[in-house]
């Protein structure tokens, strides 16, 4: 479920924090990179079982009300819309999802206050009155699923702070599963069945070709090359800096420009166009504002020399403009 750029993402974290630290064992960094992505999966699976909680409490708190001395019409006769929405109840019922809840231990049963504070949130706002008021259909349960993580459960203090605790990782993969949850539930069909297993959160090959086709093996040959070529590519970089020195530039604009010299020079099959256009959004995200017009300009400049020199030997897809 994770994209490409997802996972050049997870390799500049990662190739940060190698060079941060006292650790130069390439095979200790790769298996850190590994494990974060990992522990991606795991904030995923600990994201599905918060919503499938939140519908089981509010089903609860139905079924409360139902035993009052004095019950209300609403209390007697409540809309069910929420509770039963399809999408969470395919989540909730899915065999390989439960697996996933037990193998990461995973449980809400110690955090009830704060699911409680989101239901009402939830429950007090205008999209959930439009969500109850609307045509009973799957998509409308579909999307208003998807709002429940886009609008609040990725917004919410408790939670964002709970997360971050609990592992190193996921202080940064909230804006990686704001897309793969959303991605996953767009997946979900009306008419899936509960043996339906959750997709590769690491696409594997299909194709048969070794090189790039093999998400696992691109995220970590990318990581690898990137540090074995180090002192060759921070000399291309180099070259391309008039009148400023290189020392003076931000560690992470080095870093996304050399993995990006690592995919232009020893990923025959990822288009060059494409390389340059993940490696901006890269500085877009993690550098500041300018830092994108630095990356391009020397970016378009590597490119050129480099086709000059015969330096780029492109093959299959990787030959597309």
């Amino acid at each position: 479920m994770l994209n490409r750029r997802h996972l050049r993402m997870k390799a500049l974290q990662s190739l940060y924090a190698f060079y941060c630290s006292d650790n130069n064992d390439i095979v200790s960094g790769q298996k850190n990179l590994l494990t974060s992505i990992e522990k991606t999966n795991e904030l995923f699976v600990w994201q599905l079982a918060l919503v499938v909680d939140l519908v089981e409490f509010a089903n609860r708190r139905i079924e409360d009300a139902k035993k009052k001395f004095f019950p209300t019409e609403e209390d007697l006769n409540p809309n069910l819309r929420f509770v039963n929405n399809r999408v969470v109840n395919i989540i909730a019922n899915n065999n390989d999802i439960n697996k996933n809840f037990e193998k990461f231990h995973v449980s809400w049963i110690d955090h009830r206050e704060a699911i409680r504070r989101l239901y009402l949130r939830i429950k007090e706002s205008e999209l959930y009155t439009q969500y109850i008021e609307s045509e009973d259909n799957f998509n409308t349960d579909k999307d208003f699923t998807i709002a429940l993580f886009t609008e609040f459960i990725f917004f919410d203090d408790y939670f964002q702070d709970f997360f971050e605790t609990q592992n190193i990782y996921w202080s940064t993969d909230f804006l990686i599963n704001n897309f793969v949850i959303a991605k996953f539930i767009d997946s979900i069909g009306e008419n899936d069945s509960c043996n339906k297993p959750l997709p590769d959160f690491v696409k594997k090959s299909e194709t048969g070709y070794s090189e790039n086709d093999d998400d696992k093996s691109f995220v970590t040959d990318l990581f690898r090359c990137t540090i074995l070529s180090r002192d060759k590519y921070y000399k291309f970089i180099e070259s391309k800096i008039i009148n400023w020195e290189i020392e003076r530039v931000s560690m992470i604009d080095v870093l996304i420009i050399e993995m990006a010299i690592c995919e232009l020079l020893e990923f025959p099959s990822i288009p060059i166009k494409v390389t340059l256009n993940e490696y901006i959004e890269l500085s877009k995200i993690f550098s500041t504002p300018k830092s994108k017009f630095f990356v391009n300009g020397v970016l378009d400049s590597l490119v050129a020399q480099f086709k000059e020199e015969n330096l780029m030997n492109k093959s299959g897809r990787g030959l597309i403009e």
